[in-house]
C-alpha cells in the first residue's frame, strides 16, 4: 500500500486510470487501504468519519465539479495540480493498491 504524494506520481494514476478503465481496486482493497490509513494515524475514531472511493469515482466527481464551475475553460485546468492540492492541504489522501488507486477523504 503506497500513499501518492508526488505531482508526477498523482500524474501517472490519473494516466492509469484514464487509460485502464477497469484499474478499480476491489470494495476490500478500498476497505483495507481506509484501515491502513486510520492505522497511520494513530487514532481509531477516524475511521466514522472518514469515506472512500476508487480514484477513478473520485475523478469522474471533481470533473464534475470543476466543468461545472469552469465551463467552456474546462480543458485547461491541471487536474494532477488540483489532486496534489488537496493532498498537500491534507484534504484527500490516495493509496495505491494491487488493482488500482483510492481516494481517503472526510465525509
Amino acid at each position: 500500500m503506497n500513499l501518492i504524494t508526488s505531482y508526477n506520481d498523482l500524474k501517472f494514476s490519473i494516466r492509469c486510470v484514464d487509460v485502464w478503465k477497469k484499474l478499480k481496486p476491489s470494495s476490500d482493497e478500498i476497505f483495507e487501504a481506509l484501515n491502513y490509513h486510520v492505522n497511520r494515524s494513530k487514532n481509531s475514531d477516524d475511521i466514522s468519519r472518514l469515506s472512500s472511493i476508487s480514484l477513478q469515482e473520485y475523478l469522474e466527481l471533481l470533473m464534475d465539479v470543476i466543468q461545472e464551475e469552469s465551463g467552456i475553460w474546462f480543458f485547461y485546468v491541471d487536474i494532477a495540480g488540483v489532486l496534489f492540492d488537496h493532498v498537500q492541504d491534507k484534504k484527500i489522501f490516495i493509496y495505491q493498491t494491487e488493482n488500482g488507486y483510492c481516494v481517503i477523504f472526510e465525509k
